[in-house]
């Protein structure tokens, strides 16, 4: 796996919880459309959540790939403190 240089990711701050959510389907009907229409026409948004769903592809590749070799890709201490840091994404999620 090659090492790359992380992009920042960053949405408009209104919107940064409103794009997990959206794309994890856990948005109502109108703020579903003003998340779609928003990041429509904004470019940082729009860049955003490209960078959210490729680095959620990322980490279900690696953990497949893992998984595949019979391997723990993350040591206890890291999956613990991985939880803690979704739990807390979602606890800010609307």
């Amino acid at each position: 796996m090659t090492q790359q240089t992380p992009q920042e990711i960053k949405p408009c701050s209104h919107m940064k919880g409103l794009l997990d959510a959206w794309q994890r389907k856990r948005l109502p009907g109108f703020l579903m459309w003003y998340v779609r229409y928003h990041v429509t026409h904004c470019t940082r948004c729009r860049e955003a959540l490209h960078l959210f769903h490729t680095l959620r592809e990322r980490l279900r590749t690696y953990g497949a790939a893992a998984a595949e070799q019979g391997k723990d890709s993350l040591t206890p201490e890291r999956k613990s403190r991985l939880q803690e840091a979704m739990e807390e994404i979602d606890r800010r999620s609307p």
